[in-house]
């Protein structure tokens, strides 16, 4: 899990801006796929930098049930080999939900919040052969947050305050409008590996 986080934080460190997470995975009308499918299964590379220097470079590796973070070996970088691993794997249905809505795939990640258990979502959309993974993102000025409150009821917003994190509980048709407005902007793009 030390990767998935290493890229959750890249999300927010170089956006300089708040992550928003849910009370439940989304979209919470769909239902649970045991699979990674098809289309979204390969090996890709991702960098934090411009410069795919190996040690701001992991191997995001897809395969039916699993997602690996793969880090490079920097001894190793012309053969694109890789040491050690840490998973996300769609068995274990208590940390990891992916779900599919007629927009794409959502892959909710339990985390903890210091106050309460809280879902990461990440919008994962195919681009031509590469993946792009998104998040929702806030800047700290209160713009976003008064656009959010306009797509969300009062009661569904469980914290939004200018602490490093906004928790929502949406209906069905509030994350709808959510991934419609364009709120999953911070995108991390995957690129597919030979």
């Amino acid at each position: 899990m030390k990767k998935v986080w290493l890229i959750i934080l890249s999300f927010g460190l170089f956006s300089g801006c708040t992550t928003v997470a849910f009370l439940r995975p989304q979209p919470n009308d769909a239902k649970d796929l045991d699979s990674f499918p098809k289309e979204l299964q390969g090996k890709y590379l991702f960098c934090l930098e411009e410069k795919q220097a190996d040690s701001n470079c992991v191997i995001v590796q897809l395969t039916d049930k699993q997602l690996q973070f793969l880090p490079l070996d920097s001894s190793q970088m012309s053969t694109i080999q890789a040491t050690g691993a840490d998973e996300i794997n769609l068995s274990d249905k208590q940390h990891y939900v992916l779900r599919q809505d007629k927009r794409g795939y959502y892959l909710s990640v339990l985390s903890d919040d210091n106050e309460r258990q809280v879902w990461e979502v990440f919008a994962i959309r195919k681009k031509g052969a590469n993946i792009v993974l998104s998040v929702i993102l806030i800047s700290r000025n209160n713009a976003p947050k008064r656009a959010i409150r306009k797509v969300m009821e009062s009661s569904q917003v469980i914290a939004l305050s200018d602490s490093s994190n906004i928790v929502l509980d949406p209906s069905s048709k509030q994350f709808a409008k959510l991934v419609k407005k364009g709120f999953f902007n911070s995108r991390m793009e995957l690129k597919q590996m030979p």
